[in-house]
């Protein structure tokens, strides 16, 4: 679908939620031209119409919006369109946003939408026992479809803001080194996680560039 452009215009559907009461429940009034004047925030250029209608047709195939106004087909760059994000009923594609941490990626960090994947990826994966996250560069790289290179400047800008905390890991078998992240679920927590986790994230920004250098995607 094109990952990055996918998620920058889904993530866009939680500034025009409209307030029913339930907070399971995500109705979104916007527009197309709503739209589009965020995308190009964390991208070269902002998305066509086109590109947007194309966006949403598959999202609408895939099952997770629901649109209740006029079919995308007849649909102008002005015109209201009234949508409904869907329950996933498979969890491996579902990912919890906190729309206050998105927005301080965003807008304070001005982070591209490949950190912002990460941040995602990671904060689902660390739902476990220790409340960490282990996916190897290899596969995040690959569910992510971006580079290793790309990964790990993510990684190092995450730390930077105060919202993971990496660490560092001998392999088992082989050179270099594996990952583990502490992932910050909250926004007004991000404060206290800068505080609690300020040597780990430190320690891990001074090496982050030598990590580039010496991790690759074979794990």
């Amino acid at each position: 679908m094109g990952g990055e452009k996918a998620l920058n215009i889904y993530i866009q559907f939680f500034r025009y939620r409209v307030n029913k009461g339930d907070v399971n429940q995500h109705v979104i009034i916007t527009s197309l031209s709503q739209l589009r004047q965020f995308t190009n925030q964390n991208m070269s250029r902002r998305m066509s119409i086109p590109e947007i209608k194309n966006v949403l047709a598959r999202f609408e195939k895939l099952g997770l919006i629901k649109i209740h106004s006029k079919a995308l087909r007849y649909t102008e760059a002005q015109d209201l369109i009234i949508l409904e994000i869907e329950r996933v009923k498979d969890n491996d594609y579902y990912f919890l946003v906190d729309f206050d941490i998105i927005n301080y990626l965003y807008n304070k960090n001005k982070f591209r939408d490949t950190t912002v994947m990460v941040y995602l990826m990671l904060n689902k994966l660390s739902n476990g026992v220790e409340g960490k996250a282990f996916m190897s560069i290899f596969n995040i790289t690959k569910t992510l479809n971006t580079g290793t290179r790309k990964v790990l400047t993510a990684y190092g800008e995450l730390n930077r803001a105060g919202v993971v905390a990496t660490i560092p890991k001998k392999r088992h078998q082989g050179p270099g080194s594996r990952f583990e992240h502490l992932v910050c679920k909250r926004f007004d927590e991000i404060e206290e996680f800068k505080s609690t986790h300020k040597n780990t994230i430190d320690k891990f920004i001074e090496r982050s560039e030598s990590y580039k250098r010496t991790v690759t995607a074979a794990y």
